[in-house]
């Protein structure tokens, strides 16, 4: 059996340079920095994207609301939104 190595992905090195390379908001700073902070240092860091992570979404839509957010509301929301820009692109 092959190792890993051996195996010859299907996907082409140069389609994999156009990826951005990211970084994971949940992994900048601590849980009280804001999102704000740790994005301006992703990009300080020449990051031109980032992964978002759950706790960095719920704390910054607490602070939008001016409210907490719980946690089963903010997964609610963001799946729903999700099936709307989905079925934005499939109308357009």
């Amino acid at each position: 059996m092959p190792t890993p190595r051996q195996i010859k992905p299907r996907i082409s090195r140069t389609s994999l340079n156009s990826i951005p390379a990211s970084f994971a908001t949940v992994s900048v700073g601590t849980p009280e920095d804001s999102l704000e902070e740790k994005l301006k240092a992703i990009s300080y860091a020449g990051f031109s994207a980032i992964e978002l992570g759950f706790p960095d979404l719920q704390s910054f839509a607490s602070k939008f609301h001016k409210k907490e957010v719980k946690e089963m509301i903010m997964r609610i929301y963001v799946q729903r939104e999700l099936r709307l820009k989905s079925y934005a692109r499939n109308i357009n």
